[in-house]
């Protein structure tokens, strides 16, 4: 669907940032990261001797004249040293490439006053020889060849070495070592210059290394320069290829889909899978270095070895180079609004066993660039509380031991979009008790609690603080502990533990026991909760899944439907709850229950036992499982144990159905491959349930929206909003000195930062001053700068000027423009234009029949023209341009492009 506004709608957001701490780790531009020499070895060849074409072998080293593009101008040169038997040194320059699979080179030495006698090339296969003569004398070149290593000769029976020369000359083997050797050399007479120039072809059959040696003889002398050198560019001709590749990265923290659709929370511990496909190999051994990056600049790094495979898997934990992202890197404290960071992936070639198994051909593919934003949502304050209970016949009150009350609070944050889970412990000595004999339900326990959390607060604080308790949730209480978002009692899970009709129970508003409470939707418990587990061992799902009842509303209608649904949910003013928009996530997902007037509604009682049922997913999304893979980070190494992902056949903790293997089916028939163990030091037991992608988004909502000075009971019923709007005013002084005027200025939902408002204000004497009027000529904001016109680089430039301000649309009347107070521009607007779309005639379009979208012209509102934003939906509320600002009232778009 379409939305038009006459108003810019979505703007780009420029972030300016002040890093206050050093991040560890050198700072290196994006471009640096991705295009910085890969190479280790210590005898690397530079670039610049990666050759692209032969030279002509012929004892001259060209000379550029019109064109610098010479047969050496594309090698490396460098000065080297002879050295001869008395250890004297004889120096000279060296030029040499790789090209292809082979190398050349070239050796000029001057001051050469006798000729040499003869100068020999030796290589790890081949031995290359040239006598030198006169200038105007002929070349003799002469190759030895390895036969145990030359595999295109054809050497006689136990032949280790053969040499050919000019006798050989109608050989086939002289002709196809030719091709594959040439050496000659020049000695200058006149200058006592001497140069030698070599290639050998097909050099690199298994390596990427070469070691050689240059030796000149002389008649009472011989030097000697002997070099090792890796041209780790260079594709060995007899080993397989295959062109490896980075296919993507993903970043998950609970549950994540392929395209990244579920948004991520600052400061929760994130996992980023780096996914690489092998080519053309079935598996291919690399390493991978993952950078993380600010803007342009990138900070820090973490490497590790995978086994990379074709067609790489995401249900696959092994198919995935996995990382957990430092704290440092996902966490930026003072910052509210989102945050992106720039994840960069590169791969290279490794050989665990030394030898060179596999080449890259292309390595134009070997790196990912990812943008990933981060929100802050909520610190999330659970008062986590022991409940007593007697609960094997002594005279003492048992309680959960400390160490699974901190599990079980682990497990909840890890289910929840939460920046942080802060967790408030009490004291035993003082814990409300609920002992189980005499019937006692789960409710009645929640109303001890309840009494507990009164009784405590009024002898600690009095009365007067205890009802702010009521109003407000903000800041420490008077016990010097926050106050809490959440309260969840915790019984013991041993012997005669728990309560005779429930595992846990929540008080959310909407229940009909929530009503009974003075504060609804903050107090649940927990017992022996479902699914079961080993005994001592909790289920880890239970304390998210009360929070959640009290959390989430259970029929929310969010288009205002009308009908007679309403009638048969006496408990809800709400309507039928059945469409995307609407929200019932605080409910369980059961798959039927009964109204109060005992018309069964849903396709019949729930096989694992829950009550109610979430509508909207039983409408919109059918089966209760997660639909997408989760991770586990609780269990024992969770960047590499493959139970740390969770398979998308898991049920939605909502539901009260386990996942089970197919050895042993368990109730709803949620088969998984597999199940989830935590580690020990995270309470060990299966892991039986997860969150799911629907829950996931609704609950990131809830904590993104957060109202943090509520009451505790209003967070029950959906989504609370802060809707900002911010106005944007921007303008040109130009640099000739003519005169300054604004742009069009435009509002955008969204928050700021506090630098905007009344800027400059403590600027004396600035020549330009931004006023902002209501319609009784009131002042609401100013602004006030002195134009620079100097660019970052010295370049002389207009300065253009923008400010940011959250406001009230409404308010707004006129915005003046002052050149040492005098208005030189102004905008004012008597209201809102009127403009409505225009019939698009389908419902369908296709990439054939592109979509002619059109609209009303304004009615004329301000002195300046109005321009309009096209913008597109998906659904969720979520509105993204289509273009920027226009005058023009219709827009073509091809789907087709």
């Amino acid at each position: 669907m379409f939305k038009f506004s006459q108003t810019k709608t979505a703007l780009t957001i420029v972030v300016l940032m002040l890093l206050s701490s050093i991040l560890p780790g050198c700072i290196e531009t994006v471009d640096d990261v991705i295009n910085e020499d890969e190479s280790t070895h210590p005898n690397a060849a530079p670039k610049e001797a990666m050759g692209m074409w032969w030279p002509t072998i012929d004892g001259y080293i060209e000379i550029p004249t019109i064109s610098p593009f010479t047969e050496w101008y594309d090698s490396d040169m460098k000065d080297i040293k002879f050295t001869d038997e008395m250890k004297a040194e004889h120096p000279a320059t060296l030029r040499y490439k790789s090209v292809e699979e082979g190398m050349a080179l070239a050796v000029e030495i001057d001051g050469v006053e006798e000729t040499p006698q003869k100068i020999t090339v030796t290589l790890p296969d081949r031995t290359l020889i040239t006598e030198v003569n006169a200038e105007s004398d002929n070349l003799l070149p002469q190759f030895e060849i390895d036969c145990t290593m030359m595999l295109a000769f054809d050497c006689s029976a136990g032949e280790i070495n053969r040499v050919i020369d000019i006798n050989d000359l109608m050989s086939v083997e002289l002709l196809g070592s030719l091709r594959l050797n040439k050496i000659a050399s020049v000695h200058d007479l006149d200058d006592d210059n001497l140069v030698m120039e070599a290639s050998a072809k097909r050099l690199f059959d298994d390596t990427t290394e070469v070691s050689y040696t240059i030796t000149i003889e002389f008649e009472e002398s011989i030097w000697v320069y002997t070099t090792i050198v890796d041209f780790n560019w260079v594709l060995p001709f007899l080993l397989p290829r295959s062109d490896i590749s980075v296919t993507g990265i993903e970043v998950t923290q609970a549950v994540q889909t392929a395209d990244m659709q579920m948004r991520l929370v600052e400061g929760k511990t994130s996992l980023a899978r780096v996914y690489v496909d092998s080519g053309d190999l079935a598996t291919a051994n690399v390493e991978v270095t993952l950078n993380f990056c600010i803007l342009i600049f990138c900070f820090d790094e973490m490497t590790k070895t995978h086994v990379a495979v074709q067609n790489p898997d995401r249900t696959n934990f092994t198919h995935s180079a996995n990382f957990i992202l430092p704290d440092h890197w996902v966490t930026f404290d003072g910052i509210d609004g989102p945050m992106p960071i720039g994840l960069i992936a590169k791969i290279t070639p490794i050989h665990p066993t030394g030898v060179i198994d596999y080449v890259d051909p292309d390595t134009s593919n070997n790196h990912e660039v990812g943008v990933f934003w981060f929100n802050h949502t909520r610190d999330l304050v659970v008062w986590a509380v022991p409940i007593g209970q007697n609960t094997d016949a002594d005279a003492a009150q048992e309680f959960l031991p400390p160490a699974t009350i901190n599990a079980l609070m682990a497990s909840s944050e890890s289910l929840l979009p939460v920046s942080s889970l802060n967790q408030v412990n009490f004291p035993t000595a003082s814990s409300p008790i609920c002992n189980p004999g005499n019937g006692l339900t789960a409710d009645a326990c929640n109303q001890i609690i309840q009494t507990w959390l009164i009784t405590t607060l009024l002898q600690n604080c009095g009365f007067w603080v205890s009802l702010v308790m009521a109003s407000t949730n903000t800041g420490n209480s008077c016990l010097g502990v926050p106050w809490p978002d959440q309260i969840h009692g915790m019984t013991p899970v041993t012997g005669n533990a728990g309560f005779n009709d429930a595992g846990g129970i929540s008080t959310p508003a909407w229940s009909s026991n929530g009503a009974t409470y003075m504060l609804p939707s903050l107090i649940s418990n927990s017992g022996t909760c479902g699914p079961t587990q080993p005994t001592g061992t909790p289920s880890w799902t239970c304390v998210a899944h009360e929070m959640t009842h009290n959390l989430g509303p259970y029929c929310m209608d969010n288009n205002g439907d009308t009908g007679a649904a309403a009638a048969a949910t006496a408990w809800s003013s709400d309507d039928d709850c059945l469409d995307l928009v609407d929200e019932a996530w605080g409910a369980h997902l059961g798959t039927g229950w009964t109204t109060s007037g005992g018309t069964v509604i849903g396709s019949g009682a729930d096989p694992c036992g829950a009550g109610g049922w979430d509508q909207v997913w039983n409408a919109q999304y059918g089966v209760y499982n997660i639909k997408d893979v989760g991770w586990n980070p609780l269990v024992a190494n969770p960047d590499t144990n493959t139970q740390a992902l969770i398979p998308s056949g898991y049920p939605d903790y909502m539901s009260y159905c386990p996942a089970s293997l197919a050895t042993n089916p368990g109730a709803g028939n949620y088969i998984v491959p597999y199940r989830s163990t935590n580690s020990a030091a995270n309470g060990g037991g299966t892991v039986v349930q997860w969150t799911s992608t629907i829950r996931w988004e609704e609950m990131y909502d809830k904590f993104l929206n957060w109202d943090d000075g509520d009451s505790p009971d209003a967070p029950y019923n959906g989504k609370q909003t802060q809707n900002y709007s911010m106005r944007v005013i921007s303008g040109i002084v130009p640099l000739d000195g003519s005169t300054a005027s604004l742009d069009h200025s435009w509002t955008s939902p969204g928050q700021t930062s506090p630098q905007y408002p009344n800027y400059g204000n403590n600027l004396t004497g600035a020549q330009y001053t931004v006023v902002v009027r209501d319609g009784q000529g009131q002042e609401i904001d100013t602004m006030r700068f002195n134009p620079i016109f100097v660019d970052a680089d010295g370049h002389d430039i207009d300065f253009h000027f923008t400010y940011i301000l959250i406001e009230s649309n409404a308010n707004i009347h006129s915005i003046e423009l002052l050149n040492n107070g005098t208005m030189v521009d102004y905008l004012y607007s008597s209201g809102a234009p009127t403009i409505r779309m225009l019939p698009l005639g389908t419902t369908e379009y296709t990439r054939e029949n592109p979509a002619n979208i059109s609209w009303t012209q304004a009615s004329p509102t301000s002195n300046r023209e109005t321009m309009y934003q096209l913008e597109y939906s998906w659904g969720r509320g979520l509105w993204l341009p289509i273009g920027g600002l226009t005058n023009s009232t219709s827009k073509i778009l091809d789907f087709g492009t």
